[in-house]
């Protein structure tokens, strides 16, 4: 089980700043993922990839 977080910026920031996440979750600024044209935003790309079950498996 895997979760990403969208959380308004205020709350990301001091997310980021204080908190330790667990490995099974993942966190974003919401206006990140709501931007037009954010699925060609290449750090969110990574994020989501690194989050995917695959990202487990090494492929050649």
């Amino acid at each position: 089980m895997r979760v990403l977080y969208g959380l308004k910026s205020d709350h990301y920031k001091g997310f980021a700043r204080h908190q330790l996440p667990h490995a099974h979750e993942f966190f974003v600024p919401m206006e990140t993922l709501a931007a037009e044209n954010s699925e060609d935003n290449p750090a969110l790309r990574e994020l989501i990839a690194r989050s995917s079950v695959s990202a487990n498996f090494f492929s050649p």
